[in-house]
């Protein structure tokens, strides 16, 4: 029998997705919130509703509002894989209430490299403008 991140039984598989979100040098997001380099993390203050805080925040396969990321040079780029059906989409980000940290990188290229390796998400495909970001090659 297979176990979730918090060691429980799943009795079906999970479909999972992949975010990126990113903390200060020191793991820490907005309102002091802590993350780990790797492994479980759980919102504390979860609450499943379509309004910002209350959860872990990100974007879905790395496309959203760059605007909100960390904008310290030494910003830490975290892939975190989470439940499909715990995502909440809030327009330019989601949220969801856990997760299981893969990695922890020092810049968004790593990170998207990862993200694109597990589901074959290319820079290339991301919106541009305002609040979206780009890459050129």
């Amino acid at each position: 029998m297979s176990t979730d991140s918090r060691g429980g039984a799943i009795d079906s598989v999970v479909e999972t997705t992949l975010v990126l979100r990113t903390c200060t040098s020191d793991m820490k997001s907005h309102g002091g919130f802590v993350w780990p380099e790797r492994g479980p993390v759980e919102a504390p203050d979860w609450k499943p509703t379509k309004d910002c805080g209350n959860g872990l925040h990100g974007w879905l396969l790395g496309k959203g509002d760059w605007s909100l990321r960390c904008q310290d040079c030494d910003a830490k780029w975290l892939v975190v894989e989470v439940a499909k059906a715990d995502v909440i989409d809030l327009g330019g980000k989601v949220k969801f209430p856990r997760g299981v940290v893969l990695g922890t990188y020092k810049n968004w290229p790593e990170a998207l490299a990862f993200i694109d390796g597990r589901c074959g998400v290319k820079p290339e495909s991301f919106a541009t403008g305002n609040y979206g970001h780009a890459s050129a090659t």
